[in-house]
């Protein structure tokens, strides 16, 4: 739902600001689950839920100038097979899911706490091509080691686009301080992936 338009001035710039309200719980609702995620792509704008759903709305229904407050947009559900990857997750009901999406040449990269063993979880990257009718996810980057009991809260996640066939990408330690100075551990770190 469209509900508040705000016009203000940036470096002598009108710049006119649209908050959309989104049919999703709060992150405090969700139990501190992030809540999700937007890209764009194709003119379209591209929303990954914390929990797995993947929607998207054409900029120009956004950007329409005849658009009122209150008026509600429709949304439209992207199949995937996304929610296949965030399942074995299950034991961690509200503090699970997507971390970052990202979108580079015509593909979706998410990122998501990964579950490896009982009780040891890391943070992986899924990818697939971007249709805005269905998107088939599978395997990007995976790695064995995991942090055991850690705070799933403090994995990173965050995904940058770099350079041609590269980005970059956060990986947080679990609030287990000393994976981050030890250069045998991939955790702490920002890594470059081709």
């Amino acid at each position: 739902k469209y509900f508040h338009k705000e016009e203000i001035l940036i470096n002598n710039k009108k710049i006119i600001l649209q908050k959309l309200l989104l049919n999703q719980p709060d992150y405090y609702t969700w139990k501190m689950k992030s809540v999700g995620y937007v890209e764009n792509y194709n003119n379209n704008i591209i929303y990954v839920t914390g929990d797995g759903n993947i929607f998207y709305v054409p900029e120009q229904n956004i950007f329409d100038k005849n658009l009122s407050l209150n008026q509600n947009l429709k949304i439209n559900i992207i199949n995937s097979n996304l929610k296949e990857f965030l399942s074995q997750n299950i034991s961690l009901p509200g503090k699970i899911g997507i971390k970052d999406i990202l979108i580079k040449d015509n593909l979706i990269f998410v990122s998501h706490i990964n579950l490896k063993q009982k009780n040891c979880h890391n943070i992986e990257i899924i990818a697939g091509q971007i249709n805005i009718n269905s998107i088939k996810f599978r395997k990007f980057f995976v790695y064995e080691e995991c942090f055991k009991n850690g705070n799933i809260h403090s994995t990173g996640g965050r995904m940058v686009d770099y350079k041609k066939n590269e980005i970059l990408f956060s990986i947080g330690e679990g609030l287990n301080r000393r994976l981050a100075q030890d250069k045998n551990s991939i955790f702490g770190k920002i890594i470059k992936i081709n």
